[in-house]
């Protein structure tokens, strides 16, 4: 999921219905993973599998690795790497991989954006029908 909305931040309701998480610009979040009432700033990756408890807070420009929990109530700074269960430090990142980190949301807010231009909201199923009907027509 990536946000690119014009607003700074968007809000989401969360599964725990707890309250809302909010979600920056450039955010990655990882397949499979779970934000409940969390706040996470610009320019964020958050790997796979990864959970963010009630109340954690994600500064910008930081990176969790694939499978990391952030335990309620905790706070991962800006420009840091971090993973595990709970999570833990890992390291500083440099400024390459902070912009590595928007490269990798433009890329897959790019990829989601094709993507959605050659699907149809219900399939492709009837492009397969209305050719069926038109060799159908011929044949009459």
């Amino acid at each position: 999921m990536i946000n690119r909305s014009p607003r700074p931040y968007s809000t989401l309701p969360s599964r725990a219905n707890r309250g809302a998480s909010r979600i920056g610009q450039y955010v990655t979040i990882g397949a499979n993973s779970s934000i409940s009432s969390s706040i996470v700033e610009d320019n964020v990756l958050i790997g796979a599998r990864s959970v963010l408890e009630p109340g954690s807070y994600v500064e910008e420009n930081a990176a969790l690795q694939a499978g990391t929990r952030v335990e309620a109530g905790a706070l991962i700074p800006g420009g840091q790497l971090w993973g595990g269960n709970p999570a833990r430090y890992v390291k500083d990142l440099d400024g390459h991989e902070i912009a590595e980190i928007r490269s990798i949301a433009e890329q897959t807010y790019g990829a989601a954006t094709d993507h959605a231009a050659q699907s149809t909201p219900w399939g492709n199923a009837y492009v397969q029908t209305e050719a069926l009907r038109k060799a159908l027509a011929k044949t009459e």
